[in-house]
């Protein structure tokens, strides 16, 4: 080779350096390998320069230094200092950059391990061809793990240490409710998930999931009481958990019944039921309006034209398509109608232009849909509002059933449509015999007592407040005199060796007993007036307005109410619905797709663990 050329010792190409200058040669190692860095190096009067070979983990595939034939060389930064001690410091930095290396490995790869877990993505993610791509183009030096690693090691380590975060939240609080559902997968494995709910320390309502695992037996409530006993056993929640909520299914309440805990029945597993069979009271509506749906979803040519005759009307209004519904949601019903109402007169002429053969809505059909869909509308809206997994939700279930009883009522004063008013009937009748006496279920009423928003206004009777204000006396009464109990001093006792003592002592207790037992007579009588006054001075407080949070009333005011904020923290942490459950089933459908139906039940456990727990990762 001449002397005015250079060969790059990375990639074999050769470059000229003709007149002196080495910006070409720069230039190829800046734009051909962006991962090496390095230096100009002066000229040295010493004999002879100590330049240690390039670390692997910075170049990967590297083959050895750079170097040429120029004058001025261009090397990597390595230190030129003379003697023994620049070939120390250049291994110092070697050894430090392999450290950074290996750390910023490891974040990449905990980083693809949050991605799978938070948006659900198959662990073959990692071998898709774009997938890895981009990692080159992002991150050249980095080297993806298998599948297998993520799955087999990763992910095991990432879960053990969100059980542990887990862990020490569940075991500073005193009191948890749980929710409980079972599932069926596209690949028929049978699924049980609990979730557990309670308020922290801060007063924050906090949900997490406890389980959710591959059930190999059936739904029995003799099983389902079993593996909630040990859940709650496997999380030191034995002695925590007052409640339950579930669906109404018979297996679910008896398990409950089994564990000796109380059922709390799911607010909206009831509405659905509620709302399903007012529904049949106006199925031939329902019907017809199906079959338009389900004309238009199937033929392309109608679709088109529907949204071609809304552009024409609407030009400044995006276009909608028709829903249809599940059988088995009654929101979606109620959506469907809706959708077809608001397109009343796109559809008429779409159905009209094309000579759509379905049956056409009368004009009385159609304005006995405007009314079903009045009648509806409030109970997707609370439904939505009682589903919430971060606010206080039990509280409201008297108060919301009393509320919808009466919103009713009136609302039949000026239904003018046969359908609707039959309607309205069967759901006032479904109203009594799904919510039987909720003042008198003890959860219910303290629950309401304790939030600050309703307290003696949440109850129709005086006699329904009084009792429930006497079982909170009874429960804080009890409560002070057990932490009385455990703080008290343990009583002097003589040692064994002092006989003599131990007779006097004797001797001058039953002088003193007549004083002790009246001290400790006094003492009792303080904490029940002590408990009169603070619940007294509770219910006499300004009550909250209802759109705040209960939570922060109690955070500002648990030192002035010591001994109910305790049950407040308890009995608000019940949640009136079991969708939190039914929520992570819907995203375990996602997890076991036909993409990852080679998933197995351990490996879906931790990934839905992780994904619901998003809050413990990193």
């Amino acid at each position: 080779m001449s002397e005015d050329k250079a060969e790059c010792s990375i990639c074999r190409s050769v470059y000229s350096y003709k007149g002196g200058t080495t910006s070409n040669l720069r230039k190829h190692l800046k734009t051909k390998h962006p991962t090496i860095s390095f230096e100009r190096s002066e000229p040295s009067m010493s004999t002879s320069v100590e330049i240690p070979p390039l670390s692997s983990s910075v170049i990967e595939d590297d083959r050895s230094s750079i170097s040429s034939r120029c004058e001025t060389q261009i090397v990597p930064i390595v230190s030129t200092s003379f003697g023994s001690e620049a070939g120390s410091v250049s291994r110092k930095r070697k050894e430090d950059a392999d450290l950074l290396s290996l750390a910023r490995e490891q974040k990449i790869s905990n980083a693809i391990l949050r991605m799978i877990a938070t948006d659900l993505q198959p662990f073959s993610i990692v071998q898709d061809s774009g997938f890895r791509e981009l990692l080159r183009l992002l991150e050249p030096s980095y080297e993806i793990p298998s599948r297998t690693t993520f799955s087999n090691s990763l992910l095991t380590r990432e879960y053990s240490k969100a059980i542990e975060k887990l862990r020490a939240l569940l075991n500073a609080t005193e009191n948890v409710c749980l929710t409980i559902d079972a599932w069926t997968s596209v690949t028929n494995e049978s699924y049980v998930g609990v979730t557990a709910h309670f308020i922290t320390q801060n007063w924050i309502f906090y949900s997490c999931l406890l389980d959710c695992f591959y059930c190999e037996k059936d739904h029995a409530a003799f099983h389902l009481c079993s593996d909630l006993r040990r859940i709650a056993s496997e999380w030191g929640l034995s002695d925590k958990v007052y409640a339950i909520t579930t669906v109404n299914a018979a297996n679910m309440v008896e398990s409950v019944k089994l564990t000796g805990w109380t059922h709390i029945p799911c607010f909206a597993h009831t509405v659905n039921v509620i709302v399903q069979n007012g529904l049949k009271e106006v199925e031939i509506i329902c019907s017809k309006v199906k079959n338009i749906v389900q004309y238009f979803n199937r033929s392309t040519q109608a679709t088109n034209s529907l949204i071609l005759i809304q552009e024409q009307m609407n030009q400044n209004i995006v276009q909608l398509k028709l829903k249809n519904d599940v059988p088995t949601r009654w929101n979606s019903t109620y959506s469907m109608l809706e959708r077809v109402f608001k397109l009343q007169q796109p559809i008429t002429t779409t159905i009209n232009s094309l000579h759509i053969p379905v049956e056409l809505l009368s004009e009385h059909e159609w304005i006995a849909i405007k009314e079903i869909c009045k009648i509806l509308e409030p109970f997707e809206q609370i439904t939505n509002e009682m589903s919430s997994e971060t606010a206080v939700t039990l509280s409201k279930v008297i108060l919301i059933v009393r509320g919808l009883e009466t919103f009713l009522k009136k609302l039949k004063l000026v239904t003018t449509t046969a359908p609707a008013r039959t309607l309205i009937d069967s759901l006032l009748q479904s109203i009594t015999n799904g919510f039987p006496y909720l003042e008198t279920n003890s959860v219910f009423a303290k629950c309401d007592f304790l939030d600050p928003r309703f307290k003696k206004r949440a109850f129709a009777t005086d006699e329904a407040f009084e009792k429930v204000k006497d079982e909170i006396h009874q429960e804080v009464t009890s409560l002070t005199n057990k932490n009385t109990s455990i703080s008290q001093t343990t009583e002097f006792r003589p040692e064994a060796s002092e006989p003599a003592r131990e007779n006097s002592i004797d001797i001058i207790d039953l002088v003193w007993q007549d004083f002790d037992v009246s001290t400790k007579t006094t003492t009792s009588i303080n904490v029940i007036e002590k408990t009169t006054l603070e619940i007294r001075s509770y219910i006499e407080d300004v009550p909250l307005e209802r759109k705040q949070n209960p939570l922060e009333w109690w955070k500002t005011r648990e030192l002035l109410y010591p001994n109910l904020s305790k049950l407040a923290k308890k009995y608000l942490s019940a949640v009136a619905t079991s969708v939190p459950s039914e929520r992570l089933f819907s995203k375990a459908g996602l997890a076991i797709s036909d993409r990852r139906s080679r998933l197995k039940g351990k490996d879906t456990q931790k990934i839905l663990f992780l994904h619901y727990n998003q809050h413990l990762l990193g």
